[in-house]
């Protein structure tokens, strides 16, 4: 899976719009609960996977991570200003979506 997602991810254009599925960690204990000692077999009560729906711009992929964004603004066409930056590594993603950008 990893090889199909970094050959999609190396077509990807620079602002193009997209939809990625990722897996994050949680631990469920709200805080200051999860910063308190517990047994090891405890712990395993509390794991989970969250899956996670990110929906945004591409800007670049480096070095095991895709960086995108969330607001880009236009009133200066050849060079837009954007917002809301984030990052994914890759080796989280399990898929990406291409969306088609309405005008």
């Amino acid at each position: 899976m990893m090889k199909k997602i970094l050959s999609q991810i190396k077509k990807l254009k620079r602002s193009q719009p997209i939809i990625v599925e990722w897996v994050d960690a949680a631990d469920d204990d709200p805080s200051p609960t999860g910063l308190v000692w517990k047994s090891l077999n405890e712990s395993l009560k509390d794991l989970r996977e969250v899956h996670i729906k990110t929906v945004g711009f591409f800007n670049v992929y480096r070095g095991k991570t895709v960086f995108l964004f969330t607001n880009v603004e236009y009133s200066n066409p050849k060079d837009p200003h954007i917002a809301a930056e984030g990052q994914i590594p890759v080796g989280c993603i399990q898929s990406i979506t291409l969306l088609n950008e309405e005008k």
